[in-house]
């Protein structure tokens, strides 16, 4: 076995026990928020037994019982992706849906779009075709091209994330929309440290990543990426 082949079975490795510590830790939380959900109902279910004196109060238990039940959706849902992004490190390329990786690099990236002030949105078009891909380079890929946008994007802007095919190929979309604090599509590889790594890698999956500027207010990053192909060894 030569050095590089060394070096990436080490990486693989890495990723793989990576994948296990996040899955072991994700599968715990749902034990955890069981008896939370289930006290809620229990509460909510008391709550109309009692005749309580004051309207207001009763408004308040419920608002808080409300609460409770929206913040274990929000948990679970993070959850499940966590677990599910867990799952493919470390995976070799396999058959997969792409909206389920762009859903999780978005989640993943809510954030910092919070800190930012600017809105993340998905849109996926009809007619998707599955991919044989690598997912974790994709949700990589993915990633690098929202934060990018979001980084440079001021307070108030948008970025919205779409999904559609192209003839034989996948295109994912990152738009951003708003006032650019820093950087423009020349400057992006340079501005940017992950820009050459993902370019690389884009290459890997025997696609290309491609920023543009539409208008002054609105840029754009592209990655297309082929339904079938033949992996590059790195």
């Amino acid at each position: 076995m030569t050095g590089p082949e060394k070096n990436e079975m080490l990486h693989q490795r890495r990723l793989a026990f990576i994948g296990q510590v996040l899955t072991a830790f994700t599968r715990k939380i749902p034990h955890h928020l069981a008896p939370l959900q289930d006290s809620a109902r229990r509460l909510a279910h008391l709550l109309e037994k009692i005749n309580q004196e004051s309207q207001e109060d009763k408004q308040k238990f419920t608002r808080l019982l409300s609460a409770i039940e929206r913040h274990v959706m929000i948990i679970s849902q993070k959850t499940q992706n966590l677990d599910r992004f867990g799952k493919r490190m470390g995976m070799l390329p396999c058959t997969h849906n792409p909206v389920e990786v762009v859903e999780e690099a978005i989640i993943f990236s809510t954030r910092l779009a919070h800190l930012r002030g600017v809105s993340l949105k998905l849109e996926v078009d009809e007619g998707l075709p599955s991919l044989y891909s690598d997912p974790v380079c994709i949700h990589f890929l993915v990633s690098i091209a929202i934060h990018n946008m979001l980084e440079r994007l001021g307070e108030g802007g948008k970025v919205l994330v779409r999904i559609g095919p192209s003839e034989k190929k996948l295109l994912i979309r990152v738009t951003g929309h708003g006032t650019f604090e820093t950087g423009t599509p020349s400057e992006l590889k340079a501005g940017d440290p992950y820009w050459s790594i993902g370019q690389q890698m884009a290459e890997n999956l025997g696609g290309y990543l491609e920023p543009a500027k539409i208008e002054r207010d609105t840029k754009l990053i592209t990655l297309f990426l082929p339904v079938e192909q033949d992996f590059k060894k790195p």
